[in-house]
């Protein structure tokens, strides 16, 4: 493309020619030569293909169709190839016309736009099916549950089905099919009440009788492999434990290696981090009990001055809030300088989570909630429980 002495912008001769009619030529010429060609040679290719004997007739009309389709791929090829070299190519003359008649741009502006509202729908709808997926993964274990309790019903109901025909002389079935045309009402639907009442006892009783046996299965081996404080049930060590693991990961920390290991060794020690955080120093999220795995639980589970209990509970959150800055810096740490800061620090909170001592920590304040009428029965009933 040259420029003029006015610099004027000159357009290549061969775009100077009506567009519509490059157009217009080369999509007649690709008409002809890959569709009304091959058109016109296909009944023969076809009758060609299909002189086979003998064999039987769906599998001559796949060979047919087969080798008509390699010759007509193959013919399609070589005109490729000659277009190519003559520099004809309905493409490039299209993208041509639509420059010059401005309408390019406003084909891109129209993607842009599609993209835009695809980007949008996409992001909803992923909040939508994240939603969705949240309330499936919190209702699956529940639904087991039930669905649990109600198939071990029906065992017991019909463990319980012969013995008590056998008892009441009476069939549930004509029972169930009696209460519909009310020969006998009262008669059969004390019999059907009775039959229910029974599974229902025996499947409440049994399941009761399980409970018990899963809660001594799992808190047995936790009463020998923890201390216990008061009848409390002392886990420190689990938090003192991911601690020391993030600890020992940082220690070893590889600032020379590529990107996806980089992030994936922070995230392993923030996932450390975070554990310790989130179940055992976090006392500002609901419903705001604070249960026995929490570090402060000790300090506070026999203390009935309300400001030393608040003093308490803030500074427990004021280190919970310095724990998630620490997985802050860690997710930005770049320099061994920054590292050995975090470390630092790390090690710093692990001596207070160690200790219980949280003097040296500054008390974040947050809103502490009335107990309810749940856990203020629940903390009578523990005083109770310590006076007797």
């Amino acid at each position: 493309m040259e420029v003029s002495e006015t610099n004027e912008l000159k357009i290549p001769e061969r775009n100077n020619r009506n567009p519509i009619r490059i157009l217009a030529s080369t999509v007649l010429k690709y008409l002809v030569m890959y569709i009304l060609i091959p058109l016109s040679f296909f009944p023969f290719l076809l009758s060609y293909f299909s002189i086979n004997d003998g064999a039987p007739q769906f599998a001559v009309k796949i060979d047919a169709w087969f080798w008509t389709l390699v010759v007509y791929l193959f013919y399609k090829k070589l005109l490729d190839s000659v277009f190519y070299a003559n520099g004809i190519s309905v493409k490039k003359e299209w993208i041509n016309y639509l420059t010059l008649k401005k309408l390019k741009i406003r084909y891109y502006k129209k993607i842009m736009r599609y993209l835009e509202m695809l980007d949008l729908f996409s992001k909803y709808f992923l909040i939508f099916f994240d939603n969705v997926f949240e309330i499936i993964r919190r209702g699956y274990p529940v639904f087991l549950v039930v669905f649990f309790i109600f198939v071990w019903f029906l065992v017991c109901a019909g463990i319980w089905l012969p013995y008590h025909e056998k008892i009441f002389g009476l069939s549930i079935g004509k029972s169930l099919s009696s209460l519909i045309s009310v020969p006998n009402f009262s008669l059969d639907l004390i019999n059907v009440l009775f039959f229910f009442f029974v599974p229902f006892i025996i499947a409440t009783f049994t399941l009761f009788i399980f409970i018990i046996i899963i809660t001594f299965t799992v808190f047995i081996p936790i009463r020998c492999i923890f201390p216990t404080k008061n009848g409390i049930i002392d886990a420190l060590d689990i938090p003192i434990s991911f601690i020391e693991d993030a600890i020992e990961k940082l220690e070893v920390f590889d600032f020379s290696c590529s990107l996806e290991k980089k992030r994936d060794k922070k995230k392993q020690i923030i996932d450390s981090i975070s554990y310790v955080s989130e179940y055992f120093i976090n006392v500002d999220k609901p419903p705001q009990t604070i249960c026995s795995t929490n570090i402060c639980y000790i300090l506070v589970i026999d203390q009935f001055n309300k400001s030393v209990l608040k003093d308490i509970l803030f500074r427990t959150n004021g280190l919970y809030h310095k724990i998630e800055e620490l997985c802050v810096k860690i997710n930005n740490m770049n320099t061994p300088e920054e590292q050995n800061e975090i470390l630092r620090d790390l090690n710093m909170h692990l001596k207070v989570i160690e200790d219980r001592d949280l003097s040296e920590i500054d008390p974040v304040e947050y809103e502490i909630k009335k107990s309810d009428l749940t856990s203020s029965i629940l903390k009578a009933a523990a005083f109770l429980y310590k006076i007797l």
